[in-house]
């Protein structure tokens, strides 16, 4: 008797998770390919592709927590099968550091290479057709 009332609970616990499909867009409503999705407090993630959809598997009343470099890190809160993200452009790179590495076999700490940190607005100078402020 209580090994069917436990199955009969772990079925009805199991059966609440389902799929949540949404996409991450830009404060400029542009989709965000690579933008990380995880259900806050678990080790379940997904990443958005290349259109910014993304699918977790997820219970009503779960907190996704959405992430992406440069933006601020927003959390929603699962009500149905979809949930679409708008995230706020956030922190602005100032650096970047480019390490260089001539064997594969090491790792950058072993690294003999000298490491330069390079302002980005000498980037954004070189390359100014991509912002890298929205990296």
């Amino acid at each position: 008797m209580k090994l069917a009332f436990l199955f009969v609970l772990l079925v009805s616990f199991v059966s609440r998770a389902q799929e949540v499909t949404g996409t991450v867009y830009d404060d400029q409503n542009a989709p965000l390919p690579g933008a990380s999705v995880q259900v806050k407090g678990t080790q379940t993630g997904a990443i958005t592709d290349f259109d910014g959809n993304y699918s977790i598997e997820a219970s009503p009343g779960d907190i996704l927590v959405f992430s992406y470099v440069g933006f601020n890190t927003q959390e929603a809160t699962v009500t149905g099968s979809t949930l679409d993200v708008t995230l706020q452009a956030g922190l602005e790179l100032e650096n970047v550091v480019v390490v260089g590495s001539r064997n594969p076999n090491r790792t950058a700490t072993e690294s003999t290479v000298p490491v330069d940190v390079i302002d980005i607005k000498e980037l954004n100078n070189v390359a100014p057709q991509v912002n890298l402020n929205q990296i």
